[in-house]
Formats: structure tokens, C-alpha cells, sequence
């Protein structure tokens, strides 16, 4: 069984919470973008780049981690 601390899971929870908007909205292309304030994500949907959500840079260091994986 793995052990997850509380920050893994929710970084798991919004991963799955991205890929899940991204596919009931129908998006082509998910987007994750470097920022000054940390990491953007954007969907494309029907050819366009639409904002998603931002997230600070010390949840992106874990954001990203978890998609290396």
C-alpha cells in the first residue's frame, strides 16, 4: 500500500480533476505554461487556448513532479 502525505494527494486530486475537466469540455490539447507567478493550464478546445487555472510556483514543483512520474 502506498503512503501518501496530504500535499500527494491533492496534487493527485487536481491532476485527475484537470485531465477530467479537459476531457468533458472536449479539449484537443492540455497546456501547462512556466509563469512569473508560477504555472498557468490551458485547454484548447475547438482551436482555441482557453485559461484554465494558475497555480503558485511551490505547487507547481509538485504539480510537475507528479507528471514526470
Amino acid at each position: 500500500m502506498v503512503d501518501l502525505t496530504h500535499k500527494e494527494f491533492s496534487v493527485v486530486a487536481f491532476i485527475d480533476n484537470i485531465l477530467n475537466a479537459a476531457l468533458a469540455e472536449k479539449a484537443s490539447d492540455v497546456h501547462i505554461e512556466s509563469t512569473q507567478q508560477g504555472i498557468k493550464v490551458r485547454f484548447r478546445i475547438d482551436g482555441v487556448l482557453r485559461y484554465v487555472h494558475e497555480i503558485t510556483h511551490e505547487d507547481a514543483y509538485h504539480v510537475i513532479a507528479r507528471l514526470k512520474v
